[in-house]
């Protein structure tokens, strides 16, 4: 029983931060298959670790995430912006992806510390996670949510109705591609600075199971949250009983779950 508690203290601010952040990605992972975008999801996280990594080898300590955060945000956003009118996107997300991984890379060949969270960022990185590293999440998902409630029509009218929104008002069209780059970015790079790269993808990709089936945009965002929170759970459970990290048992629960509903659905659509 003591052993049981001494491990649910020592997962609760991971377990915390995971759940808010699955939440928000899960908005995000929607907006991003709804506009088609699908690879960004997978290049941009990556983008952004190789970039971390980069910082990391210049100077700026493993523990000063608000100034990781800030410098990779800048970079990032920046190349965001050659994608803005780009007729070449999926040729530009697969080039940031293979950047993004060589920097990674290249980083941890010169430092120690690099290949320490190299290796951390994908196993056990998310275990380390503490209060003043949830109280930091806490206060960035606040000011992206606060910005997503000043500019939520905007947001919505540039995902579904984008061809409208183009031809009615030109500008409203512009700024809203540039609060959606800006916000989904900001949210990309906190979840790869504090869960990493890895995770951020799965929970990112977790919508292409659903888009073709999803009766409304509510339906299809709470199929997604609800995939994204029971492979936590899953994924949690298992990393107790067993004492491991969890992260590997959240990814694979997540395309697990989303491979088992393509194969019913493809046997429903065979035999209806």
């Amino acid at each position: 029983m003591f052993d049981l508690i001494s491990s649910l203290q020592f997962f609760i601010f991971p377990l915390l931060v995971l759940v808010i952040l699955a939440i928000l990605l899960a908005f995000i992972g929607v907006f991003i298959t709804l506009r088609k975008d699908i690879l960004s999801a997978i290049a941009y996280p990556n983008f952004s670790y190789g970039i971390i990594s980069l910082l990391i080898l210049i100077g700026i300590p493993i523990e000063d995430k608000s100034k990781l955060f800030l410098f990779t945000a800048i970079i990032v956003i920046l190349f965001s912006f050659i994608s803005f009118k780009n007729t070449k996107r999926m040729l530009y997300w697969t080039v940031l992806f293979s950047f993004g991984t060589a920097l990674s890379l290249f980083s941890a060949s010169f430092s120690w510390q690099n290949q320490s969270y190299l290796k951390n960022i994908f196993q056990t990185e998310i275990m380390v996670i503490n209060q003043q590293d949830f109280i930091k999440v806490i206060f960035f998902v606040f000011i992206s949510i606060v910005i997503f409630l000043f500019s939520k029509a905007l947001l919505f009218n540039l995902v579904i109705y984008p061809e409208n929104l183009f031809v009615k008002n030109k500008k409203k069209y512009y700024l809203a591609q540039l609060i959606y780059q800006i916000l989904s970015l900001c949210m990309i790079i906190i979840s790869s600075l504090f869960i990493g790269p890895f995770l951020t993808i799965s929970f990112l990709i977790v919508p292409i199971f659903f888009s073709t089936i999803a009766k409304s945009f509510f339906s299809f965002l709470c199929s997604v949250i609800a995939i994204n929170l029971f492979s936590i759970l899953i994924g949690f459970s298992i990393a107790i009983f067993l004492d491991i990290s969890p992260t590997s048992l959240i990814v694979i629960s997540n395309l697990t779950i989303g491979a088992i509903f393509l194969l019913l659905k493809k046997i429903f659509l065979k035999f209806s």
